[in-house]
């Protein structure tokens, strides 16, 4: 074997076995490196998965926000078209809402020959739905107050009969629980009032600018954030933690899973 001599005299040439152990350890490092690049991939792709998942539900959520800013434009515009009957002093709105005293609600009248009886079911109800969470007093008649409703109650009568006699008492907005999945959401919003009318649940008492829709819960969330009324009462518990954070007063309107609105109407032999 060729030998050089540099400086100072010493060998500079490798020998086979270093170039082989030298190649060997380049071919693991390669291989750790693949190894280790293999596995962080692997780890990413989950985190760009929930980061899309993460986009497309803040999408869906602004596209709702946007829906609900137009529909609450609307109403301001109905609700001021609303007083146009209205003289004097009482011709007012109050953040863009007309006070129950001065809308349909306060004048109207069960159609029922002995309305005492009525009425007495009608204060039992409402004193059940508040009781239901314990820790809500009524407010005083007219204030405003949301309810929102399941798919599953707009063909229930009983349901209907108890945001009849809570229209009746308060302001009453009502917001319909629309499948997230569903494609017509307008259409199926027209389908739940014409149920909730052929139920029994008078235009008079609860209008139908004052029917809004939500296909989520953080729908629901921003419209009562932008409505502000004084009392909310809802089935979900994320909401109401959610909206409790935030100073609203929220009572969750079921007794058990599954249960329905009208799990607190208040019977005639109730009343008597």
């Amino acid at each position: 074997m060729a030998e050089s001599m540099g400086d100072g005299g010493q060998n500079e040439d490798w020998t086979d076995e270093e170039i082989e152990s030298f190649l060997l350890g380049f071919v693991i490092l390669i291989i750790v490196a693949a190894i280790s690049f293999f596995f962080y991939s692997r780890q990413q792709r989950p985190n760009h998965a929930e980061r899309d998942r993460l986009i497309q539900q803040q999408h869906q959520l602004q596209r709702e926000l946007h829906i609900l800013r137009q529909r609450r434009g609307q109403e301001d515009e109905r609700e001021r078209s609303g007083i146009e009957n209205i003289t004097g002093d009482q011709k007012q709105v109050v953040d863009g809402i007309v006070p129950f005293r001065h809308g349909s609600a306060a004048k109207w009248s069960p159609s029922e020959a002995d309305k005492k009886s009525w009425k007495q079911r009608q204060n039992l109800t409402i004193q059940s739905l508040f009781q239901n969470d314990g820790n809500i007093s009524p407010p005083p008649r007219g204030c405003n107050l949301v309810v929102s409703v399941r798919e599953s109650e707009w063909v229930d009568g009983s349901a209907a009969q108890v945001l009849t006699m809570v229209g009746a008492t308060y302001n009453l907005f009502v917001i319909l629980d629309i499948p997230h999945d569903e494609s017509e959401p307008g259409v199926m919003v027209k389908k739940a009032r014409d149920a909730l009318r052929k139920c029994g649940l008078p235009e008079d008492v609860v209008p139908e600018h004052r029917i809004v829709a939500s296909q989520s819960t953080a729908g629901r969330i921003a419209f009562i954030r932008q409505l502000r009324p004084e009392i909310v009462f809802d089935y979900d518990e994320e909401l109401k933690k959610q909206l409790t954070r935030f100073g609203f007063r929220v009572g969750i309107s079921r007794r058990e899973n599954g249960d329905s609105l009208g799990v607190f109407l208040a019977t005639a032999k109730q009343g008597e």
